[in-house]
Parts: structure tokens; C-alpha cells; sequence
């Protein structure tokens, strides 16, 4: 189940960017992922979701990449999926019901971040983009740029999935809990 969750993030972060422009679907698309993380019993399986997520995300976004050359996608994929595995690993390393809605934006952003850095920054698909049409949205990014857009989207990801869960555990036993 976990890995539907993961895969079903990555799906709905793809459509929230063109050609496809569900830009709704990017302020839910990481419920499904971070639900997936956090039930993970192990870090490794929290850092394995978080690539796979990674890697669906990138696969919908990035096909075009394999005109290039033969390895251009694979070598691209593997190299993004690495961020997501990392992203998994943190979240799950420093996971706090408390503070899970406070921590996942700060993480996020910082390795779109990093991501876009050096002669190999790739900051093609960065979360804030997603929004371009929504001016209303975007208006943050006069001060925080991009980055700003993305930490807000993935707080209120993140926050979604904290109440889910909140509701879930209040649930009697037996009933919505796998």
C-alpha cells in the first residue's frame, strides 16, 4: 500500500505541472507520499518511498530528456531519485508528531535548493513552478522567491497529512488502519 501512496504522489506532482497545468494537485500530491513515509516502519523503506516518489515525478516530467541521448534519462532519473531518497531518509530520521508539518517544508526546499546549485544544478520541476498562473499565490515569491512557493505548498501538504493521521489514529481500532 505504501508504494501506491508513493507512486500516486509522484503522479499528482506530474500533473500539476504543464502540459497537464492541475495546479490543485500540487497542494495535495504529497499527502499521498508523506502518509507512505510516515507509516514506514524502517528509514531505509521511508528513503526508498521517497525516491520512488522522486522517480515517478521525474519520469512524467522529464520523457523529452531522452532525445538527448540514449543514457540522458537514466542517468538524469537516477541522479533526482537520490534527492528523494534522501529527502525520505531525513523526514523519517527527524520525524516528531509535533513538529512533522513544521520540519517536511524546511527539508523539502532546502534540497530543491541545493538541487539547483554547481555546474550540474538541475532546478527544472521545483514545486513552486507549479503555480505559475496562480498570481495570487506567486506574490510571495517577490521576497522568497521560488523557494518561498514550494515551502508554502509543502506545508500545507504536510499539514494535510499530520490531520489525516491525527484522524485516522482517533478512528476505533480495526476501523481505516492498515
Amino acid at each position: 500500500m505504501n508504494y501506491f501512496l508513493a507512486v500516486l504522489s509522484g503522479g499528482f506532482l506530474v500533473l500539476s505541472f504543464p502540459p497537464y497545468d492541475l495546479w490543485p494537485l500540487a497542494w495535495i500530491g504529497l499527502v499521498p507520499g508523506f502518509i507512505a513515509i510516515r507509516a514506514s516502519k524502517t528509514r531505509l523503506k521511508a528513503a526508498v518511498l521517497g525516491g520512488l516518489t522522486y522517480l515517478v515525478f521525474f519520469s512524467g516530467l522529464l520523457f523529452w530528456i531522452r532525445i538527448y541521448h540514449l543514457l540522458a534519462l537514466p542517468f538524469t532519473l537516477g541522479a533526482l531519485t537520490l534527492y528523494g531518497v534522501v529527502f525520505g531518509l531525513i523526514l523519517k530520521s527527524i520525524e516528531n508528531k509535533r513538529k512533522g508539518s513544521f520540519i517536511a517544508p524546511f527539508v523539502w526546499v532546502g534540497i530543491e535548493f541545493i538541487r539547483s546549485l554547481g555546474v550540474l544544478g538541475f532546478p527544472w520541476g521545483i514545486l513552486g513552478y507549479s503555480q505559475y498562473k496562480q498570481l495570487t499565490v506567486i506574490q510571495v515569491a517577490d521576497i522568497t522567491g521560488v523557494w518561498g512557493v514550494s515551502f508554502l505548498i509543502v506545508w500545507v501538504n504536510s499539514y494535510l497529512a499530520n490531520l489525516y493521521l491525527a484522524w485516522r489514529k482517533s478512528l476505533p481500532a480495526g476501523i481505516g488502519r492498515y
